[in-house]
C-alpha cells in the first residue's frame, strides 16, 4: 500500500459518502473535475461512476468513437497498478471463442496522466452495467433476485471464471461487488443516454477547510451517478470486473488476499499458500448470496474468529494442518455460533427465510437439493478437494436451466414491439416496486448446532 506524505495536514470529516479526501495529496488520487479532458482531449468527463481505495472511476465521452466509456484513474503510487495492467493485457490475448470471454471486463485503452499529485495510470473500459448490489436492493423481498436472474448471473460468472482458470489466471477478489449487470452487452455506451442521467450532483468542499492545499483537490466531489437499472424480467448479461488482486498460476510471489472476509477461502486465512482454487470458494459464497439474498456466513460486522467458528459449525473441524492457526485466530472468543450445515441452511433460508418474503418459491425442492450438492462440493476445506470450474459447469445445477421456461417467457416479453403480434403488444408494463433499504437479519434453522471456542481446546 502506498504511503501518503504531508502527514502534518489535518483533514476534517466532511460528512459525504465518497473516497477518502485524505488521499488527495501527492501519491494519492488525481483531482478530477466534471468537464476535464484526458489523453490529449480524447476523453471528456461527464459523470462520476464510483471510487475504491486505490482509484476513482468516471463516465467519459470517447470523442474518437462517439461512445461512452468508464475511465479508472489510479492513485499515483499504487504499487500493483502494473499488475492489473499485466492481467488485463493477458486477458486481451485470450481467444474470443471461449464462452466466458464475453463475461470478462476488457481493457480498451490505457495511458498515463500527470497531475498535482503525481503520475496516474488510467485504464479505459466499456460501461458494462450496474453493480449487482443496488440491483438486489431494488428487489421487494429483502434483496432476493428473481430466480431466473440469479441463475443467469451465476452461470455467466462461472463461465467467466472458467475462462480465467483455463488460462492460468486467478481473479483473487470475487464477490457481488465485482459483478456488473446489464440487459445486453453495450447497453450503456450510447452518448445520447447522458441527458437522461441529469446534471451531476456536486458537493463543494473548498470552503470546508481553509488550510487545504487547493491544487491537490478537485473543485467539487460529485455523487456517483445512478445508471438506470436493467429490466430484470428477461435476459441479463453479467460481467466480472476488477483484476487488481488477480495473479497468474505461475507467479512465484502471491499477493495478499483482500477479498471481503465472508468470501475468503480458508487457506487464505489459516494457511500460507493459496492458488486459483481460492476463487472456487468465493464463487460458491457468491452463488449462495445471489440465490438467497445474503452470504452463507454472517456479514454483519464480520470478524475472523467468528468466521472460523462458523466454518467449524457448518463443515466440521478444519484440517489438522490448520488447527493450530485456527486456535490462534479464534483466540479467547467465547461466542456461541448457531449455524446449520450448508445444505440444510440453504434449504431452510430459500423456502422459509426472511428474504423469501411473499414471493412463491421459484426453484423446486429438487433444484435446491442440486444447488446444495454443488455448493457443498465447492466449499471443501482443502483446495484440491473442490470442484474445478469445468466440473461446476457440468453439474446438474448448471447443465440445464431449472427455470428455462421462465427465461423463455421473460425473453419473449422483452422483444421489440415490431417483433410481436398485435395481441402481444397490448401487454401492460409491470409496475415498479419501491426499493427496500433494509438488510435481512442473519437467520438460523431449527436444527442448528452450537460451537464455541472452548470446543477447540
Amino acid at each position: 500500500m502506498p504511503h501518503f506524505g504531508t502527514a502534518n495536514l489535518s483533514y476534517p470529516t466532511i460528512g459525504l459518502s465518497c473516497e477518502e479526501v485524505q488521499k488527495y495529496r501527492p501519491g494519492g488520487y488525481h483531482p478530477v473535475n466534471i468537464g476535464d479532458a484526458f489523453d490529449s482531449g480524447r476523453y471528456h468527463v461527464v459523470q462520476k461512476l464510483g471510487w475504491g481505495g486505490f482509484s476513482t472511476v468516471w463516465l467519459v465521452l470517447d470523442s474518437s468513437k462517439s461512445r461512452l466509456a468508464a475511465l479508472k484513474v489510479l492513485v499515483s503510487k499504487l504499487t500493483d497498478a502494473s499488475n492489473e495492467t499485466r492481467i488485463l493485457q493477458r486477458l486481451a490475448a485470450i481467444p474470443a471463442d471461449h464462452e466466458g470471454n464475453r463475461h470478462l471486463r476488457k481493457l480498451t485503452n490505457s495511458f498515463f496522466h500527470d497531475g498535482p499529485n503525481g503520475r496516474h495510470q488510467c485504464l479505459v473500459f466499456e460501461v458494462d452495467g450496474i453493480s449487482v448490489a443496488p440491483l438486489m436492493n431494488e428487489c421487494p423481498n429483502w434483496w432476493r433476485l428473481p430466480g431466473h436472474v440469479a441463475w443467469q448471473i451465476s452461470k455467466h460468472i462461472t463461465l467467466a471464471l472458467d475462462c480465467l482458470h483455463s488460462n492460468g489466471i486467478a481473479h483473487g477478489d470475487l464477490h457481488i461487488g465485482n459483478i456488473l449487470v446489464s440487459q445486453k452487452k453495450g447497453q450503456f455506451s450510447d452518448p445520447g443516454s447522458v441527458k437522461d442521467l441529469g446534471p451531476p450532483d456536486l458537493n463543494d468542499i473548498r470552503d470546508l477547510a481553509d488550510e487545504w492545499p487547493a491544487y491537490n483537490f478537485p473543485q467539487d466531489i460529485p455523487d456517483p451517478v445512478e445508471l438506470p437499472n436493467p429490466a430484470i424480467a428477461g435476459q441479463v448479461h453479467a460481467t466480472l470486473i476488477d483484476f487488481g488482486q488477480s495473479f497468474l498460476q505461475t507467479d512465484s510471489l502471491l499477493p495478499k488476499v483482500y477479498t471481503p472476509l465472508v468470501y475468503k477461502a480458508p487457506e487464505a486465512l489459516l494457511g500460507t499458500k493459496w492458488d486459483l482454487r481460492m476463487d472456487i470458494w468465493a464463487l460458491a459464497a457468491t452463488i449462495f448470496e445471489l440465490i438467497i439474498g445474503h452470504p452463507p456466513f454472517s456479514r454483519i460486522m464480520p470478524r475472523e474468529n467468528h468466521l472460523v467458528l462458523e466454518w467449524i459449525a457448518m463443515f466440521d473441524d478444519v484440517p489438522e494442518e490448520w488447527s493450530d492457526q485456527a486456535k490462534v485466530v479464534i483466540g479467547d472468543c467465547k461466542a456461541n455460533i448457531r449455524i446449520s450445515p450448508l445444505s440444510e441452511r440453504l434449504r431452510h433460508l430459500y423456502f422459509n427465510g426472511e428474504t423469501k418474503g411473499d414471493r412463491p418459491a421459484e426453484f423446486s425442492e429438487e433444484s435446491i437439493e442440486r444447488l446444495a450438492d454443488l455448493l457443498t462440493k465447492m466449499m471443501r476445506y482443502r483446495p484440491e478437494d473442490r470442484l474445478s470450474t469445468q466440473d461446476i459447469l457440468k453439474h446438474e445445477w448448471f447443465a440445464q436451466n431449472p427455470l428455462a421456461s421462465v427465461d423463455e417467457a421473460a425473453a419473449e416479453k422483452e422483444l421489440p414491439a415490431e417483433n410481436k403480434s398485435p395481441a402481444e403488444n397490448k401487454v401492460s408494463p409491470e409496475s415498479k416496486v419501491s426499493p427496500e433499504s433494509k438488510v435481512p437479519a442473519e437467520e438460523g434453522t431449527p436444527a442448528e448446532k452450537e460451537v464455541s471456542a472452548e470446543n477447540e481446546e
